[in-house]
């Protein structure tokens, strides 16, 4: 009987070892830096899963049961600062989303109900001063959206019904302002639905004149091109997400034209390129350890 029972002990032990399979599934850069790792119990997804900026620093991280996002998602600057935090609920976005500039100030706050926009969105200055707020409901605009500048001063106002605006936009000017452009001359502003700026372009006389800025919604600066009279001309750049260069190429007359360069994220030199009438020839190309490829 004793034996029996000693049997049954060691069988049920051993299908509870080998039914709780875990193991950490991870993918790699293609420099062979971790990219990112998850765990998984019985082939769910189940703990913290991590992921990586191929310097190592960590990117984001968040909670996984049974293969669904339970609590916050954490997503952060390669410096370590915290760049946003989501909270989620049974596999949905539920309650605020925060975003932050990286000196740690608040810059956007986005109300969700079962992965959806409602409320009011908010959006800030890097000083910490209100810049927009913007009214949702089902993720489009409903209701009443402002824009504020820098000052504080009310900028702009609209309603909108179903993400259509409804009426007119009123504007207002603010005399804290200096160096305000000419009567020929606005600057001319898009912003994302969050209210976040996504692009500025000076016009003077009816074009596009001077520094034309695309920006990503997390605020960092995507591109920027010089124009002259609505074409691209001189030396434009465009970024990564974490605000390094990525690419340098020269404009003439509204088409690349000479000499151009791509960056790796690490800064390093990807491509030497030669363009002619918007066609690029690639002159070199390298490894991230400055190896010729080509």
């Amino acid at each position: 009987m004793k034996k029996i029972l000693l049997f049954a002990v060691i069988f049920f032990t051993h299908c509870v070892i080998t039914n709780a399979q875990t193991e950490i599934k991870k993918e790699f850069y293609p420099s062979g830096k971790l990219k990112f790792e998850i765990p998984f119990e019985n082939g769910s997804a189940e703990g913290l899963k991590k992921g990586y900026y191929e310097s190592g620093n960590l990117q984001y991280e968040f909670l996984l049961h049974q293969s669904i996002i339970v609590g916050p998602l954490k997503d952060y600057y390669e410096s370590g600062k915290l760049k946003a935090l989501t909270q989620y609920a049974d596999g949905k976005i539920n309650g605020t989303r925060k975003d932050y500039f990286e000196n740690g100030r608040l810059s956007l706050e986005t109300p969700f109900v079962n992965d959806k926009i409602n409320g009011v969105t908010k959006s800030y200055y890097e000083d910490g001063k209100l810049e927009s707020e913007f009214t949702y409901s089902d993720s489009k605009r409903n209701g009443t959206s402002k824009i504020y500048y820098e000052s504080g001063r009310l900028k702009s106002e609209a309603i909108f019904k179903e993400d259509v605006l409804s009426g007119d936009v009123k504007e207002y000017k603010d005399e804290d302002l200096i160096n305000k452009p000419s009567s020929s001359s606005e600057i001319k502003r898009s912003y994302y639905p969050s209210g976040k700026l996504k692009a500025e372009v000076v016009i003077v006389n009816g074009k596009m004149n001077g520094l034309a800025k695309m920006y990503l919604e997390n605020g960092n600066l995507n591109q920027e091109i010089p124009f002259t009279d609505d074409k691209a001309n001189g030396t434009a750049k465009v970024y990564y997400e974490s605000g390094k260069l990525k690419a340098v190429v020269i404009y003439v007359d509204g088409k690349k034209e000479g000499p151009g360069k791509s960056y790796y994220e690490s800064g390093k030199l990807e491509y030497e390129l030669l363009y002619s009438n918007d066609a690029a020839e690639v002159q070199k190309h390298y490894d991230e350890n400055g190896r010729v490829i080509k």
